[in-house]
């Protein structure tokens, strides 16, 4: 792989990295995430600094499937909050 190829791959890795130290820090989309989230325990147990090296130590399949995981629980939120506003929305009419 030539100097560019492996600095694209080292700056795709690095951006996967500051993904994950993002999700652990906070979910995105609920204050409350999913029992089975798996950055619930570290997000509650570890300090700032704990986190941050939990993500850049990952190996890459990690981060891959971490945000696998994230991405599917993602659009299940999203499909319940589309849900909700419908049943809001119909509600509304009755």
């Amino acid at each position: 792989m030539s100097t560019d190829g492996n600095s694209i791959l080292q700056n795709q890795q690095h951006d996967l990295r500051i993904f994950i130290f993002s999700l652990v820090v906070a979910c995105p989309i609920n204050r409350n995430p999913r029992e089975d989230c798996p950055f619930s325990k570290i997000r509650e147990d570890c300090s700032l600094e704990e986190k941050y090296h939990y993500a850049e130590n990952l190996f890459p399949y990690e981060a891959v499937e971490l945000i696998e995981y994230h991405n599917k629980c993602y659009e299940r939120q999203i499909m319940a909050i589309k849900a909700a506003a419908r049943c809001v929305r119909q509600s509304a009419k009755i």
